[in-house]
């Protein structure tokens, strides 16, 4: 990386400047690009050699859209509750900016621990209510003076290690670190950002190793690539600007942000924080939620980054009036693409603002198949033909689909839809079937955790989805 934001630092020698890679399939390349430079920089780690923090299999629930800086021990109290209440309990909670906010207390807080979870005045301790227990986070900015960025090169740590070594005995199972490209501006006389950013890390990550186990932390608004070629750890990021609910002009946008950023990030970390929601209490669609939620609070994570197909690498699904924005990713015996009409928004250079551009943008029209999920033969039985069965998550149709066939699909502005795409199996007796899931869910696949069939004059076909064994017996009938 070239060295700036210093005026000590004038000019820099090296020899490695650029690398291009080269392959047929861009995904790989990528992959194998990320991989290369990994070993020769040896200062950031790729993602499939990090710790995944267990919160990525669990539903959460953050503060900001719902109270912003008015964070109060009853907002939050009430904000679990209200998902308990809808059958959707959050097992993690990311108590925003405002989480140092303070209150009068006459009573004493060894009085309140007896009765409630009333801490978040000062910091909120969720151990105190274990039916809400799962994950407790902290969210706070990287320029904050208690994070000890005014002892820069020398105490960081001691500074770091003070403020959370508090935290675990507090509930607290990690913290959101927010702006952290703000060290791009501080590296005067300091020798670069670079090098700023990376004893900065250095230091962060052995702190959350030391306190937080799991390695718990989510890296926010930190897209440079000074931090980003500094994450030998930090697991999970934030893959595009701030979600704006009350902008509908970012709605679009959000979700193609977040697809295309992910082709780069999504190598080196996690992207975005599982299913994490911010709506305010009594605000909630818990029909929207029950189909992205198991009753125990867990989510049917896919294996992947979700990345555009191929089809849409080079497309501009947000602007150019005739393009689909498809993602794709994988589970255990599945594939999923999530199809979205993203027509109608974009950023303004000018205004530097995302505008709507089209107020009636019309329907556009695109096609599904099979190989726009990119590793489908990879769950794929050896003498797999290319045969695959598709599920329409939101019309519930289930369609038997050729090897190189493809489904036509026409979407209105801001529609979407998800189909469950599995490669078939062929028993022995000729029948042909394939596994679907938990056809309520969007990601029905993700439900399927082991699978096995076999036959003996019949065939048997056992699935297990999530913790519950099932066992078809499918008879010798010929071919259905």
């Amino acid at each position: 990386m070239v060295i700036a934001g210093c005026p000590d630092v004038e000019e820099f020698d090296g020899t490695h400047l650029v690398f291009i890679g080269a392959g047929s399939d861009p995904y790989e390349a990528i992959t194998n690009a990320v991989k290369t430079i990994e070993k020769h920089l040896k200062t950031f780690c790729h993602r499939e050699r990090k710790k995944m923090p267990d919160m990525l299999n669990w539903f959460g629930w953050r503060t900001w859209d719902a109270f912003y800086t008015n964070v109060t021990s009853e907002n939050v109290k009430q904000g679990l509750q209200s998902f308990e209440e809808g059958g959707i309990p959050a097992k993690f909670v990311i108590i925003d900016d405002g989480w140092q906010s303070v209150s009068m207390d006459p009573n004493g807080i060894e009085w309140k621990a007896d009765y409630a979870a009333n801490f978040a005045n000062r910091l909120t301790n969720i151990k105190e209510n274990h039916k809400f227990q799962k994950d407790g986070k902290e969210g706070h900015r990287i320029e904050d003076p208690a994070m000890g960025l005014h002892h820069i090169t020398n105490e960081i740590k001691k500074e770091h290690a003070i403020k959370y070594a508090i935290f675990p005995s507090a509930g607290i199972n990690g913290v959101k670190v927010d702006v952290q490209n703000i060290l791009e501006t501080l590296g005067a006389e300091h020798g670069g950002r670079v090098k700023l950013a990376r004893k900065y890390h250095q230091a962060l990550e052995a702190l959350i190793s030391r306190n937080f186990p799991d390695n718990g932390i989510i890296c926010c608004m930190s897209h440079n690539t000074d931090g980003l070629y500094s994450a030998k750890r930090s697991a999970v990021i934030r893959a595009s600007d701030d979600f704006w609910p009350r902008d509908p002009a970012s709605h679009t946008i959000h979700i193609a942000s977040v697809a295309y950023n992910t082709i780069f990030l999504g190598e080196l970390l996690c992207s975005q924080i599982g299913t994490c929601f911010i709506d305010k209490p009594g605000h909630h669609d818990f029909n929207l939620l029950k189909k992205l939620v198991l009753p125990d609070g867990s989510i049917l994570r896919a294996k992947l980054p979700g990345r555009p197909t191929k089809d849409c690498l080079f497309a501009d699904p947000a602007r150019d009036g005739k393009s689909l924005l498809k993602i794709w990713n994988m589970n255990e015996y599945s594939g999923v693409v999530g199809v979205f009409n993203c027509q109608e928004a974009g950023w303004c250079k000018v205004g530097k603002k995302n505008l709507i551009h089209d107020e009636n943008p019309g329907t556009v029209t695109g096609i599904i198949r099979a190989k726009d999920i990119d590793y489908l033969s990879t769950v794929a039985d050896d003498k797999w033909t290319g045969d695959a069965v598709i599920f329409s998550h939101l019309s519930g149709e289930l369609v038997y689909l050729p090897k190189d066939v493809s489904i036509p699909i026409t979407m209105k502005s801001q529609e979407y839809e998800v189909f469950t795409v599995v490669p078939t199996k062929e028993l022995p007796n000729g029948v042909k079937f394939a596994p679907i899931g938990l056809i309520k869910m969007f990601n029905s696949g993700g439900a399927v955790k082991e699978f096995s069939y076999g036959s003996n004059g019949s065939a048997n076909v056992s699935v297990k989805c999530m913790d519950v064994a099932y066992s078809v017996l499918i008879h010798q009938l010929g071919r259905s």
